[in-house]
């Protein structure tokens, strides 16, 4: 008796979970997209919509030179830097994507280079939630179009702000 309980319950869960993985599957499609054709190969010319739950929604202009531009929220002027990609020393099969950001000093006005900043690109990539081809919002110009705040967006999204601005 209680074996046939529990096939009946597990019976239903599957029902439910299938009506709706559809659904689910829809939704999760365009991200998928993103995800498979944002490579290595691919990155560079690119403006790179990310987001996490530490940071929020960054926008980069990932640029074919090395260089790469960064709209952060709350920021009020781009963050520039460069980018390359890289090997892990340990697990050399295993692409990084790497970052060094130019900060200035507040006390003497001076610039300097941040440390590179690597992680796999597979860990990147996975932030990633949409891309557009080519330097969208003129940020390798040095001028953000407006200030970025945290919440989850998309580059659609930003640029219909734009047209309000």
């Amino acid at each position: 008796m209680a074996v046939s309980r529990a096939v009946g319950a597990l019976f239903i869960v599957l029902i439910l979970a299938s009506c709706g993985t559809s659904a689910i599957t829809e939704q999760l499609a365009p991200l998928r997209e993103v995800k498979e054709t944002i490579t290595p190969e691919t990155i560079a010319g690119k403006t790179i919509l990310t987001y996490d739950s530490q940071h929020g929604t960054q926008v980069e202009y990932v640029g074919s030179d090395w260089r790469v531009y960064l709209w952060y929220p709350g920021n009020t002027s781009v963050v520039k830097g460069l980018w390359k990609l890289d090997r892990d020393p340990l697990l050399p099969f295993i692409e990084t994507m790497c970052f060094q950001y130019v900060t200035r000093s507040r006390r003497t006005g001076l610039s300097r280079l941040t440390r590179w900043s690597c992680s796999p690109f597979g860990a990147y990539r996975s932030d990633v939630r949409d891309f557009a081809e080519g330097d969208v919002f003129g940020l390798a110009g040095g001028r953000l179009p407006f200030e970025l705040d945290d919440r989850l967006t998309s580059i659609e999204q930003l640029q219909s702000q734009l047209a309000w601005e």
